[in-house]
């Protein structure tokens, strides 16, 4: 992406972290079909943090 592009060259980086809600299957193989990899990780959704948002369910990660 555009996005990608721009970090890569203009950060000199190597890999991009990103985190996804497992409990949108969806979001996370619109991800994968892009080329990243779900590296098995889980971290709870970050309660209490309003700039995640506020989740409308329970037991996000």
């Amino acid at each position: 992406s555009i996005a990608e592009c721009y970090v890569r060259d203009t950060w000199d980086v190597e890999f991009v972290k990103m985190k996804a809600i497992m409990q949108r299957p969806e979001l996370v193989a619109y991800y994968n079909r892009r080329g990243y990899i779900d590296t098995g990780r889980r971290e709870p959704f970050p309660k209490g943090d309003e700039r995640s948002g506020i989740p409308k369910v329970q037991d996000l990660e």
